[in-house]
């Protein structure tokens, strides 16, 4: 998740301790990884590439340097979806509502204070 927290998360310092050929592959949140920093990696070839399923900004802003680069892949926003995930997401929904109508602690519970 993006919280205060992980913002930032992955940054500079971060990406240099990648072993030299690595591919950065991020399904997280936009802005957990410093997208400038990413940007300066794969330019100077410090990592191999990257595969990205979220992006700082959405959708990618033009101009922006990964619309030029050849070692990154953007994905249409779908890591989380599989085949199955509907059923599998209604059945959760189905199993807590279930636990909700006997009283019981639900899966899943958002936690305002964590910030997901």
């Amino acid at each position: 998740p993006l919280t205060p927290r992980t913002s930032g998360l992955i940054g500079a310092a971060e990406i240099a301790k990648m072993k030299q050929g690595a591919v950065f592959a991020d399904v997280s949140r936009g802005g957990v990884t410093d997208q400038t920093a990413l940007e300066n990696a794969l330019d100077e070839k410090r990592i191999e590439g990257a595969v990205l399923d979220v992006l700082e900004v959405e959708p990618l802003l033009e101009g922006r340097p990964f619309w030029q680069m050849e070692n990154i892949l953007v994905a249409p926003r779908c890591s989380a979806v599989h085949a199955g995930w509907d059923k599998a997401s209604f059945d959760l929904f189905l199993d807590n509502l279930s636990l909700w109508t006997e009283g019981k602690p639900l899966f899943n519970i958002v936690d305002p204070q964590r910030g997901f």
